[in-house]
Parts: C-alpha cells; structure tokens; sequence
C-alpha cells in the first residue's frame, strides 16, 4: 500500500513518520 502524506513540515524526518506510522503495521520504506 503507498500512502501520500502532504503538508508535512520540512523538518520531519523519516524516522519520525516511520515511528509514527509503525503502531499501524511494517513501514517497508518512506521517501520524503
């Protein structure tokens, strides 16, 4: 599943939405 997140502030990292988003299942990659 791919998912499109916008608005995001240009300080958040990848590992922050992988932390965020992990309680819902296996985050296999993030491309910001």
């Amino acid at each position: 599943m791919k998912l499109l997140i916008r608005n995001l502030a240009r300080s958040t990292t990848e590992e922050e939405i992988k932390t965020l988003f992990s309680k819902y299942g296996t985050v296999q990659s993030c491309d910001l």
